[in-house]
This record gives C-alpha cells, sequence and structure tokens, in this order.
C-alpha cells in the first residue's frame, strides 16, 4: 500500500488525537494539520495530498468553504471525509456539498487507519470492466458487493453481511429475484447457508437497522444518489437495500 498524504482540518485536542492514531502508520504521513480553514485552503492550492479529514463544525463555515473551493476548482484527486458528531443533518448537508464521505466522532482508534484506506480504495478502485469468464465476473460482482457494504459500514461481524453478498450477488445475476424476495432469493440464500428463509430475512434487516442505528445512513444515500434534504431519509426494506446494490454495480459496467 502506497503511502497516503493526509490534511487534518479540525481543534488542536482532535488533532492531537489524529496524530495519536496515525503515529507509527507507515501508510499515512500527515502533510498539514489547523484549525484554521484559510490556511487548509492556502496549503490545498500549493500542494497535493491524498486525503482531508474535516471537522464539519469548523469556525466561520470553513469546512463548507473548503468544500467549495475543491468543487468550483475541479479538484478531483483529492478524498475529501467529513467528521462530526453522529447528526444526520450534519452529514447530509457535507455530502451533499461534495463530500465523499461522513465519520461519526468519537473516532476509534483502532480502526480508523483501516476505515479511510477502504473508503480511499473504493472512491480509485476499478471500475470492473466485463470480463469474457463468467468465474472472473463473479469473483468481481463479490468483491465490488464487499466494498460497497465496507463502504456503508454493514459490519463484516453480523450474519446478514454474508447473506447480503449471497443475495445481492444472486440479483446481478438474475434480476427477477428482484420480484420474488420472499419466495425464491431468501430460500436461495437459506439453502447456501444452510438456514432458514425466515433466518435470512431477519439477519439482513438486523444489519440494515444496525447500520441506520449507528448513523451511517447518509453514506447510503450519497452513494446511490438518493434523498433530499427536505425529509428525513427513511430505512430501505431488505429488497430495496439489495437492489440498490446491485443496480449501483451494473452501472459501473
Amino acid at each position: 500500500m502506497d503511502t497516503l498524504n493526509l490534511i487534518l482540518a479540525d481543534d488542536k485536542k482532535y488533532i492531537e488525537e489524529l496524530e495519536h492514531i496515525f503515529e507509527g502508520q507507515e501508510s499515512y504521513n500527515i502533510l498539514c494539520k489547523s484549525h484554521d480553514y484559510q490556511k487548509i485552503l492556502n496549503f490545498i492550492a500549493e500542494h497535493k495530498a491524498d486525503i482531508a479529514l474535516l471537522d464539519v463544525n469548523l469556525p466561520d463555515n470553513g469546512a463548507f468553504r473548503i468544500l467549495e473551493h475543491i468543487r468550483t476548482s475541479g479538484i478531483s484527486d483529492l478524498l475529501v471525509i467529513v467528521t462530526g458528531k453522529g447528526h444526520n443533518m450534519a452529514a447530509r448537508t457535507a455530502l451533499q456539498n461534495g463530500a465523499d464521505y461522513f465519520i461519526i466522532k468519537p473516532f476509534d482508534a483502532n480502526t480508523l487507519p483501516n476505515q479511510i484506506y477502504e473508503i480511499y480504495r473504493f472512491k480509485y478502485s476499478s471500475k470492473h470492466p466485463p470480463s469474457e469468464k463468467t468465474d472472473k465476473k463473479e469473483s468481481e460482482a463479490s468483491s465490488f458487493i464487499a466494498e460497497t457494504l465496507d463502504f456503508i459500514r454493514i459490519s463484516p461481524n453480523l450474519k446478514g453481511y454474508d447473506y447480503l453478498i449471497t443475495g445481492i450477488d444472486a440479483v446481478i445475476s438474475d434480476e427477477t429475484y428482484c420480484k420474488r424476495i420472499t419466495k425464491a432469493l431468501y430460500p436461495f440464500i437459506a439453502k447456501k447457508w444452510r438456514t432458514t428463509a425466515g433466518s435470512v430475512e431477519r439477519a439482513i434487516r438486523n444489519a440494515i437497522s444496525t447500520t441506520w442505528k449507528n448513523g451511517h445512513s447518509e453514506n447510503y444515500f450519497h452513494l446511490l444518489k438518493l434523498g433530499d434534504s427536505g425529509r428525513i431519509l427513511p430505512k430501505p426494506t431488505n429488497g430495496q437495500f439489495i437492489s440498490a446494490i446491485a443496480r449501483l454495480y451494473r452501472e459501473q459496467d
């Protein structure tokens, strides 16, 4: 893994925390750190970085001034992650203004470096070009699904995670499953995992609900370009969730 150059825009307390988290991480290098958005803007104008971590509550609406500058300047090679306490409106506004992802504070020191790397890899991964070999296509689809679920923060520790990968992959191969979720898709997943269709339904529903409760719903809607700032974003049904990720994969080809 190549070294990723970071910009940290936050208050002193969180900058010190982030420095401690990334200390000794050979894959990361902190290029710039400041609570002053203007200093961050000046740095971005003169230097190249890979990732910017911006606190949503920077003084003088600084995070959104930085986002506006990046958007209007046409900068496309900088991953912008906005951070903040778990408020849906703050996350939604940041994502609508050009942020690539929203991470909820407090940070988890044990998982943050890998989480940021996975977000970076997801944004700049290949678009999964079509392959003549079916087994390669299936492998690419499974990898794409896993990356997408990780991006949305569906934990691999949940039973529903594996069931979702199997179900989404089945829908990618056969779209008619979308109309037969209960009668065909759940039994198909259950047969593979040697469980019951009811257990599959509940595990998938729990995986989606857990993500929503943990405040990661905004990243799902941002990824799929759904929802708007004028209403509360609804939790999707199992079928809507599975169909949406399958559709996203097909759009990559």
